[in-house]
């Protein structure tokens, strides 16, 4: 499956669309550090001698072993710096940037927490309905809220995360 990393809001037709490549991002960065993590361990400490050795394809095999890790660690590393800046692209629509709190200003924090836990943390509804202590039904409702208004303001808009009175205006100019 091939993951849309793009960070530029205008590749997205929604925000069904930008959480899913996120929550697909998220999911391929545990996995990647989950496997640098093994083949860290795998390679091991070795003990080091000073002796002279006379088989040196031991050496060799664990020295190739570090050469092909590192490959794979550089090419790994370029696919997570991609994956995260898409996560930290979700998170900004969630909870904004600098100054400004992204949707979670227009919306109950609830909501955002929900979308947060459901798509960037890949938790099941049952999970997160136990975490807040709400039905499941409610947990789902909250997400469909937290994306309708993505949808219904723009991504753009989200993250900027106008206050109510912009909101208000923004929102006559659209029925205009």
């Amino acid at each position: 499956m091939q993951i849309k990393r793009s960070t530029h809001l205008a590749d997205y037709t929604n925000a069904h669309e930008l959480f899913s490549a996120a929550r697909d991002a998220c999911k391929e960065m545990r996995a990647i550090e989950y496997e640098l993590k093994r083949l860290k361990e795998r390679e091991g400490l070795k003990a080091q001698s000073y002796e002279m050795s006379v088989r040196t394809s031991e050496h060799s095999d664990f020295t190739r072993q570090i050469d092909s890790r590192l490959v794979l660690t550089q090419r790994k590393r370029e696919v997570y710096e991609q994956d995260k800046a898409l996560y930290q692209l979700a998170l900004s629509v969630l909870y904004g940037e600098g100054t400004s709190h992204g949707l979670s200003e227009l919306v109950h924090l609830q909501a955002c927490e929900c979308t947060e836990q459901h798509y960037l943390l890949d938790r099941s509804w049952q999970a997160i309905a136990r975490n807040f202590a709400i039905p499941v039904i409610t947990a789902r409702r909250n997400v469909r809220y937290a994306l309708d208004m993505v949808d219904y303001l723009g991504l753009e808009h989200a993250i900027a995360g106008v206050g109510q009175a912009t909101l208000d205006d923004f929102l006559k100019q659209k029925d205009e």
